[in-house]
C-alpha cells in the first residue's frame, strides 16, 4: 500500500468513485482509513459480520 501514491489521479479518482471500500482485517481497515482518509468497512470472509449466525 505504501508503494502507490493514492493522493494523486487516477488512484484518487478511483477511491472517490467507490460507494464502498472494504477490508477483511481490522488492522488493514484502520491503516487504509488513515492513509486514504475514507471510511473503510470491515467485511470478514466476504459478508458483513453483523449478519453471521454461528
Amino acid at each position: 500500500m505504501d508503494i502507490i501514491n493514492y493522493q494523486e489521479s487516477p488512484q484518487q479518482d478511483m477511491i472517490k468513485a467507490c460507494d464502498l471500500i472494504s477490508c477483511e482485517g481490522r488492522a488493514m481497515q484502520s491503516y487504509l482509513a488513515k492513509k486514504w482518509k475514507q471510511p473503510i468497512d470491515l467485511i470478514r470472509n466476504g459478508f458483513p459480520i453483523k449478519t453471521f449466525n454461528p
